[in-house]
């Protein structure tokens, strides 16, 4: 994915537009929106399952930044992992993301303009690894960060 070429979004009514061309597969699921809209909406989303401080200072470690706080990182559905039962979290997805695409990428989602990423109707759940036992659980990977949302309805 190309993050330079990502539709920019400062409104309400254009996010709402791209939105719903997003989750229909009309337009790209990811998109660069305005501090404020980022804010604004970030505010309505519903507390996840949180990062421990120890999660978050190892992510904040492995990119070489501080990229991750306790009260903006969370993993939304609240999924317990099936093979030792523990809560998954963001830094599950992390570790995932890095493995799948990289430090370089998952720093430059980190530390770039606020992102918003649409999961499209009829996109299948996700597998999450856990970052405790290693064992893959079904479940939508959807999360709000400092600087990025994934979601199916942000």
């Amino acid at each position: 994915m190309s993050v330079s070429t990502l539709r920019h979004i400062s409104t309400e009514e254009d996010l709402s537009k791209w939105e719903e061309q997003a989750k229909i597969g009309t337009a790209r699921p990811f998109a660069y929106v305005t501090d404020a809209l980022f804010s604004k909406i970030a505010e309505e989303v519903p507390v996840g399952t949180l990062c421990s401080d120890a999660e978050l200072d190892n992510m904040n470690n492995i990119l070489g930044m501080k990229a991750y706080t306790k009260e903006k990182t969370a993993f939304l559905p609240k999924v317990e992992c099936v093979g030792c039962s523990r809560p998954l979290n963001f830094y599950d997805v992390f570790l995932q993301g890095v493995d799948k695409h990289g430090v370089d990428f998952m720093r430059l989602i980190a530390s770039g303009p606020k992102m918003m990423l649409v999961i499209p109707d009829g996109d299948e759940v996700q597998q999450v690894r856990c970052s405790g036992c290693g064992v893959h659980t079904p479940a939508q990977r959807e999360f709000v960060t400092d600087n990025a949302m994934y979601c199916r309805k942000c």
